[in-house]
């Protein structure tokens, strides 16, 4: 491409040359990505998931990195539509994919969410050796366990239970829908 104020060409960035510039980035400047746009998020994750093979300072480094969206509602007190991964025990959960489509009513989920629906969440998250869940692994293991708590209100309890109730509790008894981030 062009530049303005050059009378040679600059390359377009790279997955390697970015990854280079990522890692001599101090951790806590790394947050200021989460006020990126969705374009410019989607552009870096575009960008990194041509990436074949990360070294683990890059996975460690990138799953500090707040680029992937937030499945809505799950967002909890924090007031921001994008987050990292994490790492280890404090990974976050990946929802499965299009759960927002499959479900038909917003359903809160108290703990963050990543949303890795688009093909570059995908193949990022798996290199990042993040695991899509199956809808009934977030309901056994996210929501159930919050009814108890009394975290759902009636409304959002009697919605759930009908939907389960009308057709889905197969996919909770066969395990019907279950994916991995590959």
């Amino acid at each position: 491409m062009a530049h303005q104020q050059l009378d040679r060409y600059v390359n377009s960035p790279t997955s390697e040359g970015l990854l280079k510039t990522l890692l001599k980035i101090h951790p806590s400047k790394l947050e200021a990505l989460a006020t990126a746009t969705h374009e410019q998020l989607s552009s870096l994750r575009h960008i990194l998931s041509q990436q074949s093979n990360f070294s683990s300072d890059e996975i460690n480094m990138l799953c500090q990195v707040p680029m992937f969206k937030i499945v809505q509602g799950s967002e909890g007190d924090r007031g921001c539509d994008s987050t990292s991964i994490g790492r280890g025990e404090y990974s976050l959960p990946v929802a499965p994919l299009h759960m927002t489509e499959q479900i038909p009513f917003e359903i809160r989920l108290r703990q963050v969410f990543v949303n890795g629906d688009d093909t570059d969440s995908q193949h990022l998250l798996g290199q990042l050796g993040a695991r899509l869940l199956s809808l009934s692994e977030v309901f056994i293991s996210h929501v159930l366990p919050e009814i108890e708590t009394g975290f759902y209100n009636d409304d959002e309890i009697d919605k759930m239970m009908k939907w389960l109730l009308l057709g889905h509790y197969h996919q909770f008894v066969e395990g019907g829908d279950r994916k991995s981030v590959v």
